[in-house]
């Protein structure tokens, strides 16, 4: 039996009898995750030496409901374990992490991204009584054909907001990874330039409170998409609690320069 085999023994003796494949990556942030279907489980290549309490916490964390106090539990004992942080160091050492400003990239004017990090701060406090991280990178995006805004969180698109009837958000597809295991941050929220539009103001408005609503849901919760937990807090704040507004957006033309407008007054 190899180490791959008996890894993947040991959880299922440990109640963890749903997982059918494990694969282990030598990633910089993420310890573990699970895949859409709860079959595969996705770890970080230091726990193949995990002793015996730490593998009792990996098959916690794959069992227990991510909103209990044992899933809380056994995240703290994973991250305490030394050997996690031995093996990200040594991920790190071998892969440096991209340019921070090539991620935080933005079509929107110095006026506008100041203008969104100012409403996002005053939203915080006023709506979501301070519990959202005190800054994110937010980013002014001239290329979202349909959407109106999304969150990002370590590279992967959890959630979009786009306009019309007829379409969903970027919900994650067939093998997206649960949250990795104390590792829930956001990597920005970005925003379509359409919403800068003349006659946008309330979508801008809604659509900052949408996205800031999947932030709080998924930190707080590890909750991602639309369900009814991202639902309570967009009702909570008082924003369209649905993946797809019905309400008129206006749009550039194809081709034209994004707005260099910035709104007087949203609240």
């Amino acid at each position: 039996m190899n180490d791959h085999t008996h890894f993947l023994a040991e959880l299922r003796r440990r109640g963890a009898v749903e997982i059918r494949r494990v694969v282990f990556r030598h990633n910089r942030t993420r310890l573990l995750s699970i895949s859409k279907d709860r079959v595969t489980l996705n770890a970080h290549a230091c726990f193949l030496s995990a002793p015996p309490e730490v593998l009792d916490a990996v098959a916690r964390f794959v069992t227990a409901d991510p909103r209990t106090a044992a899933h809380r539990r056994a995240v703290a004992a994973l991250r305490a374990w030394p050997g996690v942080e031995a093996g990200l160091s040594a991920a790190r050492a071998e892969r440096p992490a991209r340019s921070p400003a090539r991620a935080a990239e933005s079509s929107g004017s110095p006026e506008q991204r100041s203008f969104l990090r100012e409403l996002y701060a005053r939203l915080n406090a006023s709506r979501f009584g301070g519990r959202l991280p005190g800054e994110l990178p937010i980013r002014v995006s001239h290329r979202m054909a349909r959407r109106l805004g999304q969150v990002r969180f370590a590279g992967e698109s959890v959630s979009g907001r786009a306009a019309g009837a007829a379409r969903g958000g970027a919900a994650p597809g067939p093998g997206a990874a649960a949250p990795a295991a104390g590792e829930r941050r956001i990597q920005e929220i970005a925003l379509s330039a359409d919403l800068f539009l003349e006659g946008n103001d309330r979508e801008l408005l809604d659509t900052m409170l949408h996205e800031m609503s999947h932030v709080e849901a998924f930190l707080l919760h590890g909750h991602r998409g639309h369900g009814a937990i991202w639902r309570t807090v967009a009702r909570r704040v008082e924003c369209e609690a649905r993946a797809c507004t019905r309400k008129r957006v206006r749009r550039r033309p194809r081709g034209t320069r994004a707005p260099g407008r910035v709104p007087a007054n949203l609240l």
